[in-house]
């Protein structure tokens, strides 16, 4: 099976086999890392999740209340999303769904 640049792609059984005989030798990388590319399908899922949680985010900031000031409550809004940017991006690096995998031919 072959993508739109014609690059051959893995099935779900081969990727499975490669992320599994990778974590066996403590490796742990995937996506552009580990040798391919995110799908536009995944791009969009992984914005979605993420303007989902940027609403809920300043939502809690603001409706919490931490300062009558908006530039704290901004700062607030700022550094909550950053942490959470970071572990939503991590989480979602756990996820194989959308990588086109390079098959090792």
């Amino acid at each position: 099976m072959t993508n739109k640049r014609n690059l051959p792609v893995l099935t779900d059984e081969e990727m499975a086999e490669k992320i599994r005989k990778s974590i066996e030798n403590g490796e742990r990388r995937m996506g552009i890392e580990g040798g391919g590319r995110e799908s536009w399908q995944r791009s969009i899922i992984k914005t979605f999740g993420w303007r989902v949680l940027a609403i809920l985010n300043s939502f809690v900031v603001l409706v919490s209340g931490l300062s009558e000031d908006a530039l704290w409550n901004a700062f607030g809004m700022n550094l909550t999303g950053f942490i959470l940017y970071y572990f939503y991006e991590r989480v979602c690096n756990q996820i194989p769904y959308g990588f086109e995998m390079e098959s090792e031919e």
